[in-house]
């Protein structure tokens, strides 16, 4: 399932940190003494969004089980370099816990001088992942995916393609099939996900990628139609819509994913008692229930696990970003 390439440095290195770091221990003497004071998980993005919302919810079931405090503060700012940078500098004492997502592999790559993280991170392993569907204007000529990428080798110009922003997830997904299927992509990109989504269903352009739960009000409504999910199977939330490899489209399959992460010298008992506590976390019917109604699938790895699946994402996004020379 995850990739064992090597990957960047730059990327991976200046974030992740060591994965001797990460293997679970048994819980030495401090771990039932941890934590024994408040606890902070760092949001990079604002208040409301689907992030903040994972992260709140988390929380309250921490706070419930440590019987300590469980603040989230929202440190935006820069996509999420930030927050992130605030983590990666905090005591590594376990109190100090970062929502991180794709842009915590991303940005280091994209931005032309990447933040400067002088502790590293490591993944806890647990978090939540956003399926995506490439969606298309009604009356566009093309019903899957290998007609959408004729038709826009034969469209003068390219298909005109809508992302949230650049650098963000659904752009770099268009550079990628563009990349990797000789689709000719025109991007557009917009201040966010909703407008770009209403000029779809104007039909100002012709295809986005976004994810299902942003996406879905317009598939149920016939304002736009869905073309093809980036999922390995069918999702749940769209069972008549085929993934991407389903219709034999390869290396496709991502998402707009979270993972919960602390800093690299974290002690390794205590990052084991922290994966343990939200891995029970997300699996109570309350929070699985409410993150399957926004469209979000529990992740759940152990934390060597969490560091292959982002190795894997960083070395996906770091050569397209690179081939295609993007830069913020």
């Amino acid at each position: 399932m995850f990739s064992s390439r090597p990957v960047s440095r730059r990327v991976v290195g200046s974030l992740l940190g060591c994965a001797a770091l990460v293997p679970l221990l048994a819980h030495a003497q401090t771990s039932d003494k941890f934590p024994s004071s408040a606890v902070t998980i760092v949001v990079p993005f604002p208040a409301g969004g689907s992030t903040d919302f994972v992260a709140r919810a988390v929380a309250r079931s921490l706070a419930d089980s440590w019987k300590v405090p469980v603040v989230v503060e929202n440190k935006v700012g820069a996509g999420g370099n930030i927050g992130t940078d605030f983590v990666a500098r905090a005591p590594a004492n376990g109190l100090t816990i970062l929502l991180g997502a794709v842009s915590s592999v991303t940005n280091p790559a994209l931005y032309k001088t990447p933040p400067h993280i002088p502790r590293q991170l490591v993944p806890v392993g647990v978090g939540v992942n956003a399926q995506l569907v490439t969606i298309a204007r009604n009356d566009l000529n093309a019903k899957d995916l290998p007609s959408l990428v004729a038709l826009s080798n034969t469209q003068s110009g390219g298909l005109n393609a809508a992302s949230a922003g650049a650098g963000t997830l659904s752009h770099l997904g268009l550079e990628l099939l563009e990349a990797s299927h000789k689709a000719r992509i025109n991007h557009v990109p917009y201040k966010g996900s909703a407008p770009a989504l209403t000029d779809v269903a104007g039909g100002q352009v012709d295809i986005m990628i976004d994810t299902i739960t942003s996406a879905a009000p317009m598939i149920a409504s016939g304002k736009v139609k869905p073309i093809a999910v980036h999922s390995l199977q069918r999702s749940p939330s769209l069972p008549g819509v085929p993934s991407y490899e389903e219709q034999g489209f390869q290396g496709m399959t991502f998402g707009a994913w979270n993972m919960f992460m602390v800093p690299a010298d974290t002690p390794a008992d205590r990052v084991a008692v922290i994966h343990d506590a939200m891995s029970k976390a997300v699996q109570e019917p309350s929070l699985v229930k409410s993150f399957s109604d926004r469209g979000l699938e529990v992740i759940q790895l152990s934390p060597a696990a969490g560091l292959e699946f982002i190795r894997r994402d960083a070395q996906r996004w770091e050569k397209i970003i690179k081939d295609k020379n993007i830069s913020l």
